[in-house]
């Protein structure tokens, strides 16, 4: 009983013992799944990179086109990765990179345009310099692009991966795949097969292209030896005939190139010929250079003597040049030309004759004969051939003979125009010389000689104590308003007295110098002390007190001087010459025929003038400009009339700047224009708000000034019409005051702009009326509203009986014109009384009211409007 009792025991151990076996058994095989499945893995990818490799060498033994056959590796590729974009890049035997193949959903064709250069810099470069495999995300990609690794050539990819293809150590082009979906990417495993494709691929292509390559050779080379072979057979056909010619062409071709003596050289040419065919009988025809005369330079003939000149007729040799082809003619071919009155009879009959022309180009200058009276002697085809072949050697040899001739007589004509040629160009030389330092007008040195000759006044004073020397800057008082009065041509003729007057002041060794328009310099070297440089500048202002003549005027001018001295502080000649003209212009500003010594403060002045342009510029760009306005009263009425609209500076630091400060500079730099359409704008779209706001206003008128400038463009009444519109102000309610200075530049253009202005409805009034030389015989000519009569005259007229009969005048001149009247500057209420007394329609100034802003202004306006 006990042992069954142990024996059950012992099999229940057994059981239990072969449970846990089993489960630890499961357990492990378990854990080797993965092992398994990646091993699985690997070898599908290698059983796929296996038949890939079958397939390409299949593809390499096909004998594709290269284009097919990367097609084929691009088909491949793809069937082991996502390659739907995709291209390779391979160098050419120069070293240059090309794109050999390219499929891409967005760049497909764009590869044709890109260059080996930017092959280079772009990704295609970037691999074959590193020749290691590149694996990049888009960020990745900027990122190379933005450290400059590379550029960026076509659309931006979501992946890129690119491999080099290596043969033999030698990175023979790349292969690359890219995706532009960010949910299609690549791994390692991916790079890893593209590489191992690759390197397969770079034996492939290189058997394809080395394939390409031979077939190519192959058929070159067949093409080269069928050719060969050709001309191989035509040579040994020709070289038995060479060889025949061979000796005569040379003897030929020696005479042709020797010949001096022509008859010498016919004769030769008949012994040569003689060598080769019978030709017992043989004659060469000359066409004179007359074009109508035939000469018989050489005959040998057994019965006929040679003939003498004779004009073109009927011979058989006319024939011959007429025909202008080689003739082989039987006796019996010559009689039936006789019979057909083609040629006239002459001399003793031929059996056989053959005649070939000679000639230049297509022209015939002559003919060579050769006749048989032998009826056993016929020439022949070939005899035809040999002679016309002849005839090539003997026209080059008259052909040369003539133009050596002509070429002595064309050498000794061109050695005469040469030699006048040289001559003529010496001249013009000297003369180019001369232009390019002087000036064209006043024969003056010009800037450039002056700023050298200033050059050498600084080298002199370094290398010399106490050399002391200055420049003198000359400027022409109311030149301009020569040029503008008289004419450019009389304002060039002052200009040409006024240098020769200047420089009969000077001293032997001092330089004057036209710098441009009436600008003048003077070097003054050497000078004792600045007295010499103050002398020189007295002198010169005094021959200026004489007039100038000028085509039958007499011309009152003067001349600004500005003195600069030499010294220590200028380091360049122009620093010198600039300080020159800023004293000139300080002469000029203290009231002309003047002369000024520079010194420090005008410095400062130029330096304050260069901030304010500065500043002046910024402040266009930033439209610091602010609009005031001065009412303008009817005499009769005492009311408002008008206001004029005047533009203020509101300058960040400085404040308010007035008008006076800004204007002229803002004219020099060629910014007025813009100012002006800017008080334009603002002034129109003011007075129409008011105006439509306050009908105590509604016959308010507004007054501008433009500048000259806008009256030589002849789209200035369009302008100023859009600005009408714009603002809808009435025309009626726009006065544009002009200057005299205006009517002056171009007179026929100002007539058409202020006609169209006129015809708008814009109102004219003439400003500071009574200042210039030809005011009144404008008045007629243009279609004038009315005249502003200037404040000068207006301002001292109770003090000063001259000015209270210009004003009388000027206003007695309106009347019998029928042109308003208005005047300007009115300080005090006897001067308003004055002027209302004596009929003036419009009054206007300080004692009326001052410039002020548009509030001021409105509130002024609404209680001056009342009744």
């Amino acid at each position: 009983m006990y042992n069954n009792l142990d024996e059950q025991a012992l099999n229940a151990d057994d059981q239990l013992v072969t449970s846990d076996t089993i489960l630890e058994e499961l357990n492990t095989l378990r854990s080797l799944v993965p092992e398994v499945e990646l091993l699985s893995d690997k070898y599908q990818n290698l059983n796929r990179l296996q038949e890939a490799l079958f397939t390409i060498a299949e593809l390499s033994g096909r004998n594709l086109e290269l284009t097919e056959f990367y097609r084929g590796l691009h088909h491949i590729i793809a069937n082991l990765l996502y390659a739907e974009n995709f291209y390779i890049g391979l160098k050419n035997d120069k070293g240059e990179l090309r794109i050999a193949y390219l499929a891409d959903r967005y760049d497909e064709g764009k590869h044709l345009a890109v260059s080996h250069q930017q092959l280079e810099m772009g990704m295609t470069g970037y691999l074959m310099r590193r020749q290691e495999p590149v694996l990049a995300s888009r960020d990745q990609y900027q990122e190379l692009i933005e450290q400059g690794e590379l550029m960026q050539l076509g659309s931006s990819p979501s992946y890129i991966l690119g491999v080099p293809m290596m043969s033999n150590d030698n990175c023979m082009g790349v292969v690359v795949v890219q995706s532009y979906d960010d949910g299609k990417g690549y791994d390692t495993q991916d790079m890893q097969v593209l590489e191992f494709v690759a390197h397969h691929l770079a034996q492939s292509i290189e058997r394809a292209h080395y394939r390409d390559s031979l077939e190519k050779r192959v058929s070159q080379r067949t093409g080269e030896l069928t050719r060969a072979n050709s001309e191989l057979q035509k040579e040994v056909q020709e070289r038995l005939r060479s060889e025949q010619l061979q000796r005569t062409l040379f003897d030929i071709s020696e005479m042709a190139h020797e010949a001096v003596n022509m008859d010498d050289f016919y004769a030769a040419l008949h012994q040569v010929i003689a060598k080769l065919i019978i030709c017992e009988n043989f004659y060469v025809a000359i066409l004179d250079s007359d074009g109508e005369t035939l000469l018989f330079p050489y005959r040998a003939d057994q019965f006929d003597p040679t003939p003498k000149p004779r004009t073109l007729g009927r011979g058989m040799t006319e024939y011959l040049m007429a025909r202008a082809h080689g003739l082989l003619l039987k006796q019996s071919d010559i009689q039936a030309l006789e019979q057909a009155k083609a040629i006239d009879k002459s001399g003793t009959p031929a059996h056989s004759w053959l005649g070939v022309p000679l000639k230049d180009g297509n022209n015939v200058i002559g003919v060579i004969v050769l006749q048989s009276y032998d009826s056993n002697h016929q020439y022949s085809q070939s005899d035809l051939e040999l002679i016309t072949f002849v005839s090539r050697h003997v026209s080059s040899a008259l052909i040369r003979k003539q133009a050596h001739e002509k070429l002595e007589n064309q050498v000794r004509l061109r050695t005469r125009e040469l030699e006048s040629e040289i001559t003529e160009r010496r001249r013009i030389e000297r003369q180019l010389k001369h232009d390019a330092s002087h000036d064209s007008l006043t024969g003056l040195p010009n800037r450039i000689v002056f700023l050298q000759r200033l050059r050498d006044a600084f080298n002199r004073a370094d290398n010399y104590r106490h050399y002391d020397f200055a420049v003198l800057f000359l400027d022409l008082d109311r030149f301009k308003l020569v040029n503008d009065s008289l004419g450019h041509m009389s304002g060039d003729e002052l200009l040409k007295k006024a240098s020769s007057r200047i420089r009969r002041c000077l001293r032997g060794r001092d330089l004057i110098a036209r710098l441009g328009g009436d600008e003048f310099a003077i070097l003054l070297e050497p000078m004792k002390s600045e007295e010499d440089a103050i002398g020189l500048a007295q002198r010169i202002s005094t021959s200026f007190d004489q007039p100038f003549f000028v085509n039958g005027e007499r011309i009152f001018t003067g001349s600004s001087i500005g003195i600069a001295l030499g010294n220590d502080r200028y380091d360049e000649p122009e620093e010198l010459l600039r300080d020159a003209d800023a004293a000139m212009y300080r002469a000029k500003a203290q009231g002309r025929r003047r002369y000024v010594l520079f010194d420090a403060s005008m410095h400062e002045e130029a330096t304050h003038a260069l901030k304010l342009e500065n500043e002046l510029r910024i402040a266009i760009d930033r439209n610091q400009f602010e609009v005031y306005y001065q009412p303008i009263l009817c005499s009769k009425e005492g009311k408002p009339a008008a206001i004029e609209a005047l533009v203020r500076w509101r300058h960040p630091t400085d404040g308010l700047v007035m008008p006076g400060r800004f204007i002229e500079l803002a004219t020099e730099i060629g910014f007025i224009k813009e100012i002006d359409w800017y008080v334009l704008n603002r002034a129109c779209y003011q007075l129409a708000e008011w105006r439509q706001n306050h009908p105590e206003l509604a016959d308010l008128s507004v007054t501008v000034n433009l500048a000259s400038q806008h009256f030589s463009q002849s789209n200035l009444p369009e302008q100023i019409a859009n600005v009408l519109e714009v603002t809808g102000l009435p025309a009626n309610a726009l006065r544009v005051e002009i200057t005299e200075h205006a009517l002056l530049d171009d007179q026929e253009m100002v007539q058409t702009v202020l006609s169209q202005l006129s015809e708008l409805g814009v109102q004219l009034l003439m400003d500071d009326f009574g200042t210039g030389y030809s005011s009144l015989s404008y008045l007629h000519r243009f279609p004038i509203n009315g005249v502003k009569i200037d404040r000068s005259f207006i301002t001292n007229m109770r003090g000063q009986e001259e000015h209270m009969a210009i004003v009388k005048t000027v206003k007695a001149l309106a009347d019998n014109l029928k042109l308003k009247l208005v005047a300007e500057g009115i300080e005090d209420q006897e001067t308003q009384d004055l002027l209302i007394e004596m009929g003036c329609d419009y009054l206007q100034g300080f004692h009326i009211q001052r410039p002020v802003n548009r509030r001021v202004t409105l509130e002024w306006l609404l209680e001056n409007s009342r009744d």
